[in-house]
């Protein structure tokens, strides 16, 4: 390896990073945060899981910025999301049945004002944490790190983020 004049090696690792959003909303809410240049940037018009799958392995970062229904495509690593697999996936970041309870007659869209505005956001970091989990179990071998980042369509921002 050549020494520049101060003899340090002249080798750069530069890490390549994409975001994959699904809609204008979490583009614009990933790019307040980080200002990306726009060619890092990917909206997915379909499944985020097919996008995961497709993923180059040249990049060594993804982060994912999507709404909440994404986001819970990716945790449950599955296209169509209903209301039972949201209370397993709940119960399994701890919560109890009564906690559960005013949720079991709803639908899946109807629990995330509830826990944004009930100012519950350890639970929205955990289900970023396990969507992070997930992805990254899927794309094992390729050696990407996932950063998942929750944006509220109502607000327009991210609301919660694993590390």
């Amino acid at each position: 390896m050549k020494k520049d004049k101060y003899g340090n090696a002249n080798s750069v690792t530069l890490i390549t990073e994409t975001v994959l959003c699904d809609s204008k909303v979490s583009l614009n809410a990933h790019k307040e945060l980080f200002r990306f240049q726009r060619g890092k940037y990917i909206i997915c018009d379909s499944s985020p899981i097919q996008y995961i799958m497709d993923m180059n392995p040249a990049s060594q970062k993804l982060h994912l910025s999507l709404l909440w229904d994404r986001i819970l495509n990716i945790a449950l690593w599955k296209d169509k999301i209903n209301l039972s697999d949201l209370i397993y996936l709940l119960k399994n970041i701890g919560f109890n049945d009564a906690e559960l309870d005013p949720f079991r007659n709803g639908e899946t869209g109807d629990i995330f004002p509830a826990l944004y505005f009930g100012s519950n956001f350890d639970a929205l970091r955990k289900i970023c944490n396990m969507a992070k989990r997930v992805a990254e179990d899927k794309l094992k071998g390729n050696g990407i790190k996932v950063i998942c980042h929750m944006v509220s369509e109502e607000t327009g921002r991210i609301v919660a983020s694993s590390p």
